[in-house]
């Protein structure tokens, strides 16, 4: 494999889990699923959806090879596909602490960090 190929495949990898965490719906599933493995229906209540609309959404994390299924009987059940994805929820808090700490706006102004 090429190595421009390698990066193109690893650039869509990166814009899959960036369009991923860009949802409030597959975030409450990947938050959610980090404490422990998951069914539709446990899912579907945290999130507000539907038990019918669930496994829909559940696609992107999927697809960003995130968050994994597997059927046991009629029922699916979700769990993350690795500790690294903890890990990437570890890591985005500190950015989401501050760029949402309220502390920081002044009428509507960013406060200098001097």
């Amino acid at each position: 494999m090429s190595s421009s190929h390698f990066k193109k495949r690893l650039l869509a990898q990166v814009g899959l889990v960036g369009k991923a965490l860009s949802n409030l719906y597959w975030l409450q599933f990947i938050d959610f699923i980090a404490q422990g493995e998951r069914g539709l229906g446990e899912l579907a209540e945290v999130s507000g959806l539907t038990v019918a609309n669930t496994p829909q959404q559940l696609q992107q994390p999927r697809r960003a090879a995130l968050v994994t299924s597997r059927m046991e009987g009629l029922k699916v059940f979700s769990t993350l596909s690795g500790y690294e994805v903890i890990g990437l929820l570890v890591k985005r808090h500190p950015v989401l602490r501050v760029k949402a700490t309220p502390t920081s706006w002044v009428r509507g102004k960013p406060r200098s960090r001097s």
